[in-house]
């Protein structure tokens, strides 16, 4: 059994793949995660962690167990280019394979098996659905109940949005395991390198632009200035957040531009702004209505100019929504 998340992933990803491979190893299924990139280094505590097969790193490996795996788990995405480099390798092997995911507009005729709700605050939490209606009859253990809080508490920003009463009723049974809370939310949230607190002041202080005729703010990164900083994997985590901590702004953004010269784009919203719909017509993403993500194939300057040019089309939206 192979348990692949989605390329960059983050807390939600890694937990539920995490979550799943301790589940499915006391079941006596044998599992490996997969993933083709690295995961941020605030994940390193997660149980098993140290077991994750990075494509990047260890290319033969990561390949073979895919090509003989007898099911593959999709966790945390609906498409299968989600999994980036790994999709051939997914798509050439014929064998079993399950989605476990909650974002919206799955690609249903890859899959043999959904898993699948867009109400769920997190993937995590359909794990741990996934766990009660499959797996009843294994104890829930402090590793799997770790990797599952992480997811909960990284979509939901700390329980903040995304919640549901069946989100409570998840981490109420974890609780019940004797988990650590406060360390698990220390080492997500309260982690810092000198280098990713220098990059959040320069951000903040240099970097963010307001535009209060359309309710956005947003900060952008040239690969440069990313260098100068010496950033690494996760240094960038949460800092689009900041631009909705502005009082009246409603859509936020955040860019930075990639090692290939393609930017990243993170947006995040408040209220029923559809950050989603947004991403997907002119950034080729997609995402939760508050929070999605999306790409462009160019430097950095060149996604804010286009940003900029399709702001306007949503004015209208923006200036009929109060917080």
């Amino acid at each position: 059994m192979v348990v692949i998340p989605h390329k960059a992933p983050d807390g939600d990803a890694i937990g539920s793949s995490l979550a799943l491979m301790h589940l499915l190893d006391k079941a006596d299924v044998p599992t490996h995660v997969v993933v083709e990139d690295a995961f941020p280094y605030f994940l390193d505590f997660l149980p098993g962690a140290e077991n994750i097969i990075i494509w990047d790193k260890n290319k033969a490996e990561a390949e073979t167990l895919i090509q003989y795996a007898d099911c593959i788990i999709s966790s945390d995405y609906g498409q299968l280019s989600r999994c980036g480099k790994l999709e051939k390798y997914v798509r050439a092997n014929p064998c079993l394979k399950i989605m476990i995911d909650h974002h919206p507009h799955p690609e249903t005729e890859s899959y043999d098996f959904l898993f699948h709700d867009v109400a769920s605050s997190s993937t995590c939490e359909l794990v741990f659905l996934f766990y009660e209606q499959f797996f009843s009859d294994i104890a829930l253990d402090k590793s799997i109940a770790t990797c599952i809080y992480t997811g909960l508490v990284t979509d939901t920003g700390c329980f903040r949005h995304a919640l549901r009463p069946q989100t409570f009723d998840t981490a109420s049974a974890l609780l019940k395991t004797g988990i650590e809370t406060e360390h698990i939310i220390t080492k997500i949230f309260d982690v810092n390198t000198p280098q990713r607190l220098k990059l959040l002041g320069f951000c903040l202080n240099e970097k963010m632009v307001i535009l209060p005729e359309y309710k956005t703010a947003y900060i952008h990164l040239s690969g440069e200035e990313l260098r100068s900083f010496g950033v690494k994997k996760g240094d960038t985590e949460g800092i689009v957040n900041y631009t909705l901590s502005i009082e009246g702004i409603i859509f936020g953004a955040f860019f930075y531009e990639r090692e290939d010269g393609t930017t990243k784009i993170s947006f995040r919203s408040k209220s029923t702004f559809p950050a989603n719909e947004f991403s997907s017509r002119f950034f080729d993403g997609g995402g939760h209505r508050n929070a999605a993500g999306g790409q462009y194939v160019g430097p950095v300057n060149l996604a804010v100019k286009h940003f900029l040019k399709c702001l306007p089309q949503y004015k209208s939206v923006l200036e009929s929504l109060h917080l």
